[in-house]
């Protein structure tokens, strides 16, 4: 039997509901399809033909609705699976019918095979043998109950029969079922055991199991929580990959609380560190919160809890929304409302309002005559900064009186119905809302706008028009609008048809800093009127044009724009052959100091004669398509341009470069080279190129491959003062030959590695650098045990005064003796995991250093702060930095303790601390404190 996973998708949904119930009205329809896609889980279930039934025949009564806890569905659709193979058996088989405990047997054999499937690797298996279940009576069971179904896949040239689990879902029931028996048994080690390693495992992945024997089996629940718990606990979240997981762990012990109903421990939770909510709180995740609230002992301002995200799909969710927030204080929130008829129930937020942020109305069937008791809701909303409202009707809104919100700073209005006759009333609102920085309006009709007089809206910095229909005619009176509202200074124009622009007499506007044109289909031959509205506008600095076709563009004469100072080309069609007419313009346009040319095709790029721009300081060709027999061509051109200063080259593929003879030009001061395919063997030639081009002070090479680089002879350049190499898979054993090539080159001052895995550093020889000043190692891996290496390459490097270890984990340091670095004088170490119990060990680290005199340690957690009884004496050490560290009222007295033991400090720095409450106890005497900010 061949078996296809395909399920129902939203249209077939709302067909069987209209089926199912065809005796129902739309409205109960309308609530039932609401339901099943009430959360992710649900929608996922109304997939499967069964589950969507099972739904169904619960939904019969008017406002009924399905079971909060996935648990509970899973019992109700097995309980159903159970009463449906009953009925057939009674009928067909009486001699085979199946008792319940019976099924639960089953249950717990399928879930043996499933435990087995879900830890199989790291992705898991789904499909399994005959072989692998206990017997093949126990497959046919799965498959005439609807747990399993055989499949057939082709091994090789044959057909192989499979059998899998009808739904990941309810393999994973069946799962939790067998684990939650283990538990029952009483063997609590055993499943304490399997819960270890799938939570050291894909968390989101068994997510449905970690809810499911939460639900089962309180014993189970308990324990899953207990664990869950404990990773949350010491969790660090530094990275992209760390705080995905520490969310994924967040969202597993809200609704193992949810499932199990366990009130109770929530009590005890509240002060933990990790209950943060770091993600969007919607259909289960919302239920959990509320639960996780409203069993806390008190009104709480869960102090861990600073902002919450929360998307309401439904009047059940605006309750839950209310609710929830009347459990917390001083949070900011972040509100999207989706789908839920808000016409007449904006009142509903009035409660929330005060903690709002940020407001989204997304299908709210709103109109025009909704907006003034909108912003009579809002003016208590002080902290609101963004309003978005999407797919209303606000076609014919009127110029009332409007509260204003003094807080309200981007309005965004999508697919708003609003037209031409709309502009005058909504300026006119926006005004009277008192701050908008920034109007986007995506998606309406604003063809045959007209010049009429607007109120003035002097908050008003930037105005968005995307996909607004605005043509050509409609320029004019544009540009009168925008000179109206007073103090615009950007204007973006997306996805409008300004094919043919015309350079009629436009309105000045002394405000506008900005224009992008991005998708208007202008062409080439439009580009003498931009620039004659540009000049005719006044002050206009910058230009973009994006997705816009400009190839065969011509150099003809064109307006001078003396206020021009920046142009950016992104995807206009710009070849070769357009460079010398573009340069024409660029110079022509008089005082351009910044030409951006993006993802146009310049491979194979001439030295042609082009017009000298005086203005021009910094030319960045990025996804270009140039490669390393275009860097001689390319370097004439921009020699030939005059007084180009920073040349950066980015996603162009520069492997295999030669260090051909190339034009000098001695303006050139930087030049960056990012994720331009660059490997260790283009070094040297590379140098090269740095060398004639004659002045170059700064070197930026970053996302290319260096791993592996030699020290091999290298064309020194004199000029070069800083060398930064980011993300170019720099290892511990490239250290020595990258010493090497940096004194070489001869002067650098400044060596930035970030973002290269330097963990396991080792202490070689290695060449002195004597004009290196500063070394930065940000995001390196570096840890604990680097330490002294580190020190040992840092002191052979000869004269580094300033060390720069941002990022890196350097909890457990310890203060080994390490080589003396008589020229370090300043230490950074922000974002380092830095604990209290490392300060001891960290001072007699700077003690053997020997005269660092200042120390800053930004964002490292020194709450609970240790005596100054153990710590070093640092003579030398003058300054410290403690910003942003968790010191509270608490720690004042630990802390000055050190910096009394430090005996020379004579700036302390604790801002951005909560010293709220501090008390004037008595404290360790600093001496030589002069400062403490």
């Amino acid at each position: 039997m061949s078996y296809s996973e395909i399920g129902f998708d939203d249209k077939n949904k709302k067909e069987y509901i209209h089926r199912y119930f065809s005796n129902y009205d739309s409205e109960h329809h309308d609530h039932v399809y609401s339901e099943i896609n009430k959360s992710e889980t649900l929608r996922s279930l109304g997939e499967i033909p069964l589950f969507l039934w099972l739904m169904c025949s619960s939904l019969t009564q008017p406002g009924s609705q399905l079971p909060d806890r996935i648990s509970e569905l899973l019992r109700l659709a097995t309980s159903l699976m159970y009463e449906q193979k009953i009925s057939k058996d009674c009928t067909s088989k009486p001699q085979q019918k199946i008792t319940e405990e019976g099924f639960n047997l089953l249950m717990t054999k399928l879930g043996r095979v499933a435990l087995g499937g879900l830890m199989f690797t790291s992705r898991g298996k789904y499909s399994f043998a005959v072989s692998e279940f206990d017997s093949e009576d126990d497959v046919n069971l799965g498959c005439d109950v609807g747990l399993l179904a055989r499949v057939q896949t082709m091994h090789g040239m044959k057909k192989v029969e499979r059998v899998k689990f009808y739904h990941t879902i309810l393999m994973q029931f069946c799962c939790s079922v067998y684990l939650s028996g283990i538990t029952e048994s009483g063997n609590t080690g055993k499943f304490n055991e399997h819960m270890s390693t799938l939570l050291e495992g894909d968390v989101e992945r068994f997510g449905y199991l970690f809810r499911f024997c939460s639900g089962l089996n309180m014993k189970a629940a308990q324990c899953v929580v207990e664990m869950t718990k404990k990773h949350l606990s010491v969790y660090n979240k530094n990275t992209p990959v760390d705080c995905e997981r520490y969310i994924c762990l967040h969202k597993i012990m809200m609704l193992a609380l949810f499932e199990a109903k366990l009130g109770v421990t929530v009590k005890t939770l509240e002060l933990d560190e990790w209950v943060r909510f770091p993600y969007e709180l919607k259909g289960e995740d919302l239920l959990a919160a509320h639960y996780f609230v409203q069993n806390l002992q008190q009104r709480s301002s869960l102090q861990h809890v600073s902002h919450l995200t929360i998307i309401c799909q439904g009047q059940t969710d605006l309750d839950l929304l209310t609710q929830t927030m009347a459990g917390i204080v001083m949070c900011d929130l972040t509100l999207e409302v989706v789908g839920i008829n808000m016409s007449d129930k904006i009142h509903k937020l009035k409660n929330i309002s005060k903690c709002v942020i940020s407001l989204t109305l997304n299908k709210c069937q709103l109109s025009c005559a909704s907006v003034p008791g909108l912003f009579k809701l809002l003016k208590s909303a002080t902290k609101l900064k963004i309003l978005k409202l999407s797919e209303n009707n606000l076609h014919g809104l009127k110029s009332v009186q409007m509260p204003n919100n003094l807080s309200l700073g981007y309005l965004i209005l999508n697919d708003s119905k609003l037209t031409k006759d709309d502009i005058g009333p909504l300026f006119s609102i926006v005004a009277a809302a008192g701050s908008v920085t920034k109007l986007r309006i995506h998606e309406n009709d604003l063809h045959g706008i007209k010049a009429e007089e607007i109120t003035p809206v002097s908050s008003l910095d930037e105005l968005h028009l995307i996909a607004c229909g605005i043509q050509i005619d409609d320029i004019g009176p544009l540009f009168s609008i925008v000179a109206a509202a007073g103090s615009v200074t950007k204007l973006v124009l997306c996805g409008n048809d300004l094919n043919g622009i015309k350079a009629d007499e436009v309105t000045l506007v002394s405000s506008l800093k900005e224009l992008h044109l991005y998708a208007c289909g202008i062409q080439s031959g439009d580009i003498g009127p931009i620039f004659s509205i540009l000049a005719a506008t006044g002050s206009v600095t910058k230009l973009v044009l994006i997705e816009n076709n400009l190839h065969g563009i011509k150099g003809d004469a064109i307006t001078r724009i003396s206020l021009l100072k920046e142009l950016h080309l992104y995807e206009s069609g710009i070849q070769i052959d357009d460079i010398g007419p573009l340069f024409s313009i660029v110079a022509a346009a008089g005082d351009i100091t910044r030409l951006i040319l993006y993802r146009n095709d310049l491979h194979g790029i001439k030295p042609d004669e082009i017009t000298r721009v005086s203005s021009l300081k910094e030319l960045q060709l990025s996804s270009c398509g140039i490669q390393s027999d275009d860097i001689a061509p390319l370097f004439s051109i921009v020699a030939a341009a005059g007084s180009v200063s920073t040349l950066t080259l980015v996603e162009n593929d520069l492997h295999g470069i030669k260090g051909d003879e190339i034009t000098t030009f001695s303006s050139l001061d930087a030049l960056h080279l990012i994720a331009c395919g660059i490997q260790s063997d283009d070094i040297g030639p590379l140098f090269s190129i740095v060398a004639s081009a004659g002045s170059v002070t700064k070197l930026v090479l970053e996302q290319n491959n260096f791993h592996g680089i030699k020290a091999d002879k290298i064309t020194p350049v004199s000029s070069l003062k800083e060398l930064q190499i980011s993300s170019c898979g720099i290892k511990g054993d490239d250290i020595r030959p990258l010493f090497s090539i940096v004194a070489t080159a001869g002067n650098v001052a400044r060596l930035a590695l970030h973002t290269n895995d330097l963990h396991g550093l080792k202490v070689d020889k290695i060449t002195p650098v004597s004009s290196l000043i500063e070394l930065h190692l940000e995001a390196c891996g570096i840890q604990s045990d680097d330490i002294g290496p580190l020190f040992s390459i840092v002191a052979a490097a000869g004269s580094v005064s300033t060390l720069v270890l941002d990022k890196n984990n350097l909890h457990g340091i310890k203060g080994d003796e390490i080589t003396l670095v008589s020229s370090l004088i300043e230490l950074h170490l922000y974002e380092c995991g830095i604990q209290s119990d490392d300060i001891g060990p960290l001072f007699s680290i700077m003690a053997a250093a020997g005269r660092v005199t200042k120390l800053f340690l930004r964002k490292n957690n020194l709450h609970r702060c240790i005596k100054g009884d153990r710590i070093t004496r640092i003579s030398s050490l003058k300054k410290i930095y403690l910003t942003s560290c968790g010191i509270n009222k608490n720690d004042i007295e630990p802390i000055f303790s050190i910096v009394a033991a430090a005996d020379s400090v004579r700036t302390l720095v604790l801002r951005k601390n909560d010293l709220h409450g501090i008390q004037g106890d008595q404290i360790t005497q600093v001496p030589s404190l002069e400062d403490c900010i």
